[in-house]
């Protein structure tokens, strides 16, 4: 076989998916015609789909050198690209466009290219770009919805799912991404009929049942969710995301032995999987018999070693191991080497936490007053608040344990109301959020919280918001349910920003990765908590966290005589209740009330000096 004849063969082989045979077909060509650029780039494509992308770039290359050809040096660009080459397809990329300025498929590679190194808001340019050659195109139109919601413009990265939809009514991609995006923005209604829709039109898809159980999980529906992650790790046996979240499920419904099991069993696949170790470390205590434990850590962070990530979640691992066994100095080392780096990866800007709060500390006293005059003045709510790591989760168990109780975790109601607005979560948020709504509105607000509370637990008498970050909005609770009751838990300041220390937050909480602008955030809410005391009649208990683990039946009396309820032999026992716990204390809490942590703060005296400085006399409790 001559010619045309050979090369048609050579095509055909590979359209038909035989690529070793039609790799050899080429190379035969290539024996007779070292420069035949049909032939180089057929090869190049087929090396291409085998995986083996830097070999493809070579005869592509070669195919160039052979013909100088413009249409090569796009096939070059995604070719360097594939092969993990960035600079290389940047240039030839470029090199493209000087001839083909409005390629749609060009652009979108520049586009791809941008994201790759972080400029995310180039990427925007570059799709809405390519959006002019190709005003309607569904997947263009998905991926620059994904760049703008990767720079936080959800209303943008919405119309542009939209637009994608409506070309193409069953884009799965879409459905998912506008789905993930609501979720975001805490519209759960609407994220829920988006992932429902992508499941109709693909019951088998791993990513939509992933997706909608990271929804039901966000609204600690968590055994829905465990149903979720289940079926994608059964869809997608390699789906590790799916099995860590099934371990985050089942630790959050108290399931230890199945999580630590689920866990293992990824292990088993990736034996260093950081997220899986992490969530390990952080599900029991341990003890000195756990050294084996501790080499698995090291180990994995050496594995690690160029991924800033994975290291960060070993250090907090390590260090969490380490303060279990008492070695305060090891503990330390890694907690505040993990800290160091997840600060230097937020670079956490904005305002000072004080700043902030000075804002609400300026407002007149008659800005709180009640807006709700003929709705539910919020007698059956009770709002457990104070500093994250002050116990919250504990109070909330005991009171929770009572069977007139409903114990509903951490709403984030008020940032779910100010994202729905389209508002930051800021004090000059909330400021702007009583500013724009009106009596009705704010009278919307209130009820709605209660309806929603109400659905969830429609024959008690107590239902709980136990986010402890609403400290700030006292002042928006008491002009919404001025009858509501507040729960506000203290501990030792150097315990409490300690714990906070020591802990790796999923999202949030930017300032207790560095001493001193932890202790700053704490000096914030200790002022902000004095001056709602002084202005707010809100019916309100200081609790202890010191007096609680060491008196707990006597605590839970005081508790219960605050919300008006008689005593139940449940609350003394807080640790036996069944129900989701999502915080970082899920596995604390279902254990004896003690006093093991109290006082903690002594054996880091030595490294924590500038919190202490920071404190300044509330240090000393």
């Amino acid at each position: 076989m001559h010619g045309d004849g050979a090369l048609a063969y050579a095509q055909w082989l590979h359209e038909a998916g035989r690529l070793d045979e039609a790799a050899a077909s080429y190379r035969v060509i290539l024996k007779r015609d070292r420069a035949n650029p049909d032939a180089l780039r057929g090869l190049a494509h087929v090396l291409a789909a085998r995986g083996e992308y830097a070999a493809a770039v070579a005869q592509l290359a070669r195919a160039g050198r052979a013909v100088r050809a413009p249409a090569l040096q796009l096939e070059l660009a995604q070719m360097n690209f594939l092969a993990g080459d960035p600079a290389s397809a940047g240039r030839a990329c470029e090199i493209y466009l000087q001839h083909r300025p409005g390629d749609p498929t060009a652009l979108c590679l520049r586009a791809a290219l941008r994201e790759q190194r972080g400029d995310t808001a180039g990427a925007v340019d570059a799709y809405r770009e390519a959006l002019l050659s190709a005003p309607g195109n569904p997947a263009i139109l998905n991926n620059c919805g994904l760049a703008l919601r990767a720079c936080g413009d959800y209303a943008a990265a919405l119309d542009c799912y939209a637009r994608a939809l409506a070309a193409e009514p069953n884009y799965l991609a879409a459905w998912n991404n506008q789905g993930n995006a609501l979720r975001e923005l805490r519209r759960e209604d609407e994220a829920l009929t988006a992932f429902e829709r992508a499941l109709r039109i693909a019951p088998d898809d791993p990513s939509a049942h992933f997706n909608r159980g990271l929804l039901l999980a966000q609204l600690a529906r968590h055994a829905e969710a465990l149903t979720c992650f289940e079926r994608a790790a059964t869809l997608d046996p390699l789906h590790d995301d799916a099995r860590i979240q099934s371990a985050e499920s089942r630790l959050s419904l108290g399931e230890f032995a199945q999580a630590t099991a689920t866990l293992e069993a990824l292990l088993d696949r990736t034996p260093d999987h950081a997220g899986a170790l992490y969530l390990l470390a952080t599900s029991r205590r341990y003890t000195a018999q756990d050294q084996p434990f501790i080499a698995r850590l090291e180990q994995a962070r050496k594995h690690h070693a160029r991924d800033v990530q994975a290291q960060i979640a070993l250090d907090f691992a390590l260090g969490k191991v380490h303060d279990d066994l008492g070695d305060a100095g090891r503990a330390f080392t890694c907690f505040e080497r993990a800290n160091r780096a997840e600060w230097q990866r937020l670079k956490v800007p904005g305002r000072e936490p004080v700043d902030d709060h000075a804002d609400l500390r300026a407002e007149p006293a008659s800005t709180w007053h009640a807006a709700n005059a003929s709705g539910d003045s919020g007698a059956g709510l009770v709002f457990i608040v104070g500093m994250p790591r002050s116990g919250t989760t504990l109070v909330e168990q005991i009171l929770a344990s009572h069977p007139a109780v409903y114990g509903a975790g951490e709403t984030d109601y008020f940032n779910r109301a100010l994202l729905r607005d389209g508002i930051a979560d800021t004090a000059r948020g909330t400021l702007r959020l009583l500013a724009e709504r009106s009596e009705e509105r704010l009278e919307l607000l209130a009820t709605d919280f209660i309806a929603e509370l109400r659905s969830a637990a429609p024959d008690v008498e107590r239902w709980i918001d136990k986010t402890p970050g609403h400290y700030a909005w006292l002042g928006v609770i008491q002009r919404l349910w001025p009858a509501a009751r507040v729960v506000h838990c203290l501990r030792h300041p150097l315990d409490t920003c300690l714990s906070l220390y020591f802990q790796r937050f999923s999202s949030g909480h930017a300032y207790a990765y560095e001493l001193r602008s932890l202790g700053r955030q704490y000096r914030a809410y200790h002022e902000l908590m004095s001056h709602w005391r002084a202005t707010l009649a809100l019916r309100w208990m200081d609790v202890r966290y010191e007096d609680v683990v060491a008196e707990p039946r006597e605590a839970a009396r005081a508790l219960l005589a605050h919300c008006e309820l008689g005593w139940d032999e449940a609350c003394a026992a807080p640790h036996r209740t069944q129900r989701t716990v999502t915080t970082a204390s899920r596995w604390q809490v279902r254990q004896p009330v003690h006093g093991n942590a109290r006082g903690r703060w002594k054996r880091y005296r030595t490294w924590i000096g500038p919190l202490i400085e920071e404190l300044g006399v509330l240090a000393e409790y």
